[in-house]
């Protein structure tokens, strides 16, 4: 193969929608749970609420500034596709399924799965996750990986990694909890 012959590599993520949200939820975490695990830390606090309250103000916001910073993580994370393989994540925060262990990408409607030699790995790529998805299916077909046609909607268990409406739902409940400890405390 050429230089000539090499597929250029197609890079997907989120909706700007999605990545949005994570953005905004992350710095309304951060800035709220930062007042209160400031204000819980107060002796003044502590002496009228007590050690225990104070503790919980301090360990819930730091939780949730934990989640709110591993969706955003997710949610910036890039898919590439190319000749050479397939990869998921930010910089060094990679993975990579190269060509040479990658024994199929079976095409469906709605996902790709792509499988590993020795079948002990099934990575399923969503359309609920990347996208726009056509262009994600039309990257897999051109990118020259041992892809097979399926057609149909994909298997539950493909429908069941999908993280994209969980991890928007753990955003909200992660707002609505430091929300509850800021008014609270």
């Amino acid at each position: 193969m050429t230089a000539v012959d090499r597929i250029e590599p197609r890079t997907f993520g989120a909706s700007p929608g999605a990545r949005r949200l994570a953005v905004i939820a992350f710095l309304y975490t951060l800035g709220v749970g930062g007042v209160v695990f400031v204000r819980s830390g107060r002796p003044d606090f502590i002496i009228r609420e007590g050690e225990s309250a104070a503790a919980l103000g301090m360990i819930v916001p730091l939780f949730c500034i934990t989640v709110a910073l591993v969706v955003l993580g997710v949610r910036l994370a890039a898919l590439t596709v190319d000749d050479s393989g397939v990869s998921w994540g930010m910089g060094l925060l990679a993975f990579r399924l190269r060509v040479a262990v990658i024994e199929s990408c079976r095409v469906y409607r709605d996902a790709v799965a792509v499988t590993r030699r020795g079948r002990r790995f099934t990575w399923y790529v969503c359309a609920r996750d990347y996208g726009p998805f056509p262009e994600v299916l039309a990257a897999f077909r051109r990118s020259r990986l041992p892809c097979l046609e399926d057609g149909g909607a994909a298997p539950l268990a493909a429908r069941l990694q999908s993280y994209g409406l969980a991890i928007d739902f753990l955003l909200v409940v992660d707002a609505l909890a430091v929300t509850a400890v800021f008014v609270a405390a």
